[in-house]
């Protein structure tokens, strides 16, 4: 039975998941930011060469100075068999695995088949993944379903494998080894054999000195102006070397920015008191009684609320997902602590409860913007698309495998796995132009996006070679 139980969860779960990621790729809802960009990147890695975000950029930028992301190459060889759906099923997979190897991590430390499923269940349930699945994919999601994974491995002190599974954490993106030395340096509470606590101290230690070599050194030398472009935190000061000096030069305005838009910026407003509640909801308000937790996640809140850029404050896309193994990890040490076996049911069934309202709020009614029909699996919209699947597949077969082109950016992920494309309108050596009247008009607005076809119909570098279902493909005249 408890094998069943098991497997039923782990499969309704993986279903769900891939109801929401996968159906959306299907349907045309993923993007030239940020799966084109990465799907084109597997295509040089999986050739032995440096990409360069000439998908959607006009200038010459190595894509290690935007993210440090080495998982992508290591998943690179994949990508010959499964194209533009490969780092999508990587996602699906290590998401969902990283539910049962909490289960797993559970039953060896606790020996309780009920709390294991609970937390199983309670780590599926987290608005953090549904987020994070309905926007395309990203390393550090990968990363924080590997946690569970090295906290099993720790509790059976097998270190040695322990050292290559935070390795690849690491390397998933420059900000996980700053958010490592803080998780890392709270398991030292929790774990008592004096090999394993040795083994978190000095990996703590590695992570710092990891983050600051990559993030100090390496990222502003591969960039074009020799500046990391990934600091965007002017309440910090100028520079991510200013940085330091900036968390001790007004305090008191930099504790308000985690609440209060402190840029002033407009359509914002509730953004992060929305976040905050729904943190809280989903089990923040049990790691108030456990603060070794909340240290753990210090770097997430510091990073998502000073920032400069507002997508990142909300419960939007994957800005939520490192939240979802340190939830479950201190809900369920919370719960274990407990001495009546009947207070352990009722905080289970309310946590529970919780954290489904919470997911299921977010995708009814956020503040914040969210791709409605990118998560609401329960409605029809989500599972139709406004693109003839049809005429795509046969405009796109008029398209040679070599070819330079640019194309739209909810079209462009089908079309990355290649040597050069680009988001449209950016156009440069491209010999192939593939827009939509329908669709995601970014980086245009709408109206701009229709002058540019507009443009195009009447240009005379440029001969309409079909169209069809509103899907118009365009050839460069020789």
């Amino acid at each position: 039975m408890k094998s069943k139980a098991i497997a039923f969860i782990v499969i309704l779960f993986a279903l769900v998941y891939a109801g929401i990621s996968l159906v959306n790729h299907y349907n045309f809802r993923t993007y030239a930011l940020d799966l084109g960009l990465y799907t084109n990147a597997l295509y040089d890695y999986a050739h032995f060469q440096l990409n360069f975000c000439e998908t959607f950029l006009s200038q010459h930028v190595n894509l290690l100075a935007d993210h440090f992301d080495l998982l992508l190459p290591l998943i690179a060889p994949f990508s010959f068999i499964l194209k533009s759906w490969t780092l999508l099923i990587f996602q699906w997979l290590f998401l969902v695995a990283g539910g049962y190897g909490f289960y797993r991590f559970f039953m060896l430390r606790f020996g309780d088949h009920r709390l294991s499923l609970f937390a199983m269940v309670f780590y599926f349930l987290q608005f953090g993944i549904f987020t994070a699945l309905s926007y395309d994919y990203h390393s550090n999601v990968i990363a924080a379903a590997l946690v569970p994974w090295l906290l099993l491995l720790l509790q059976q002190s097998k270190l040695f494998p322990a050292v290559f599974l935070l390795g690849l954490i690491l390397i998933a993106k420059e900000n996980m080894s700053l958010w490592m030395v803080f998780f890392l340096s709270g398991l030292i509470w929790i774990y008592r054999e004096r090999k394993v606590r040795y083994f978190l101290a000095g990996s703590t230690l590695f992570s710092m000195i990891y983050f600051v070599v990559v993030a100090g050194i390496i990222m502003p030398r591969l960039s074009s102006d020799g500046r990391l472009s990934q600091f965007s935190y002017s309440i910090l000061g100028s520079s991510f070397s200013h940085a330091c000096y900036g968390l001790f030069d007004h305090p008191y305005s930099l504790f308000k920015a985690l609440f209060r838009n402190h840029l002033g910026a407009l359509g914002v407003e509730g953004v992060k008191e929305e976040w905050w509640i729904y943190f809280l909801l989903s089990g923040g308000i049990i790691l108030l009684f456990r603060p070794v937790f909340i240290w753990m996640l210090i770097p997430i809140f510091l990073q998502k609320m000073w920032s400069d850029k507002t997508q990142t404050w909300g419960v939007n896309d994957h800005y939520s997902i490192e939240l979802v193994p340190v939830l479950t990890l201190g809900s369920v040490f919370f719960i274990q602590d407990l001495i009546k076996e009947r207070y352990r049911s009722i905080v289970m069934l309310l946590a529970g409860g919780l954290a489904l309202f919470s997911t299921i709020s977010i995708m009814d009614r956020p503040v914040v913007f969210l791709r409605k029909e990118q998560v609401r699996i329960y409605q029809a919209e989500h599972w139709r698309s406004t693109f003839d699947k049809d005429a795509f597949s046969l405009i796109v077969s008029r398209i040679p495998d070599d070819a330079v082109v640019s194309v739209q950016s909810c079209l462009l992920p089908r079309l990355a796995w290649r040597d050069n494309c680009y988001a449209f309108p950016l156009v440069k050596n491209a010999r192939y132009i593939l827009v939509a009247s329908s669709g995601q008009s970014f980086p245009l607005k709408a109206e701009a996006y229709q002058n540019a076809l507009d443009t195009l119909e009447r240009s005379v570098f440029w001969e309409e070679q079909i169209n069809q279902s509103g899907i118009h493909l365009f050839v460069k005249k020789k």
